[in-house]
């Protein structure tokens, strides 16, 4: 299981559900508004980014904006886990997918807030070798995923 975009030549690719980003801030921030943070809100912020070669770094850097964004000033680190606890003890932003909320937003002191539509996000797939006996289990296992994801969405809505 992967986030794309990716480098998948030789691969089967099967698109399973999209993972919507959320910006995770620290106690001490105060949104402008009360609605969803707006990329130009993030981009007027310190920034916390995953060091180069992390995918979710490459991501979030899309997300505001690209070489407009005021990513070449972020703060990097190595982990995830470095960046919540900076953004714990508010010495700046980051984005997090939803899929991580779980695991690694459980400081009560990091507040998770909705970005401006259109969401960004990033598409989940399981990846397998095109050579693998496994194809039509990987198949299945997507298939199963993809009716669990829309069921989910269905209760949402």
């Amino acid at each position: 299981v992967m986030a794309l975009p990716f480098d998948t030549k030789g691969l089967v690719v099967k698109e399973l559900f999209d993972d919507a980003f959320v910006v995770a801030t620290g106690p001490a921030y105060r949104p402008r508004g009360k609605g969803a943070i707006t990329v130009d809100e993030i981009n007027n912020n310190p920034l916390l980014l995953l060091e180069q070669g992390h995918c979710l770094r490459d991501q979030t850097i899309e997300v505001c904006g690209g070489a407009g964004s005021n990513a070449h000033n972020a703060f990097t680190a190595t982990s995830l886990s470095t960046i919540l606890e900076m953004v714990a003890n508010d010495y700046g932003l980051t984005l997090l997918p939803e899929m991580s909320l779980a695991k690694e937003a459980n400081d009560p002191r990091i507040r998770l807030l909705p970005l401006a539509p259109p969401v960004p996000s990033r598409k989940i797939a399981i990846v397998w070798r095109k050579s693998s006996s496994y194809g039509q289990f990987y198949t299945e296992i997507g298939d199963l995923i993809n009716r669990q994801d829309k069921t989910q969405a269905e209760m949402r809505a």
